[in-house]
């Protein structure tokens, strides 16, 4: 019996999207919409697994981030968002724009947290020496609620 490779394909890239976005439950009920637990990453294994770094990466590192949002409106059982993330070099130019509308099924409880692991590649030449900016803005569809976080990074 031959294995269809589209749908093992398929089934692969749901499995990795679901790490990827992986979404857990909150113990601490807190309805009030945050961005929380932001690291800069050497590994991840998934949701609070992972092992941090300090900010400061070579010209041509990646630049890969975690962070957790917490406080999004639940409807039928669904939580829906907006996820945005821009990052500027020293020269406040945009050399990263990316923005995913999700919808998650959730289990009924107070508070879901959804974890995120983003990665900046760094550009054919190298990222230039410097500070550079990260911003993650996070709107949740369903009540019109945003949140922002803003961190530093630097190139030696």
């Amino acid at each position: 019996m031959q294995i269809n490779k589209v749908w093992i394909f398929t089934l692969a890239f749901v499995l990795v999207l679901t790490f990827l976005i992986g979404y857990v439950f909150s113990e601490l009920g807190n309805d009030e919409l945050a961005i929380k637990e932001f690291s800069y990453l050497e590994e991840i294994h998934g949701f609070r697994d992972y092992k941090t770094r300090e900010p400061e990466f070579q010209n041509y590192e990646k630049i890969n981030v975690y962070y957790e949002v917490a406080g999004l409106e639940q409807t039928d059982g669904y939580v829906r968002y907006e996820n945005k993330l821009v990052a500027t070099d020293p020269e406040n130019k945009t050399i990263l724009n990316k923005t995913s509308e999700e919808e998650l099924g959730v289990s009924q409880i107070d508070s879901p947290v959804i974890f995120f692991e983003n990665t900046i590649e760094p550009p054919e030449e190298g990222f230039e020496e410097g500070t550079y900016t990260i911003e993650i803005f996070i709107t949740d569809t369903l009540t019109n609620e945003e949140v922002e976080h803003r961190e530093k990074f630097s190139v030696k």
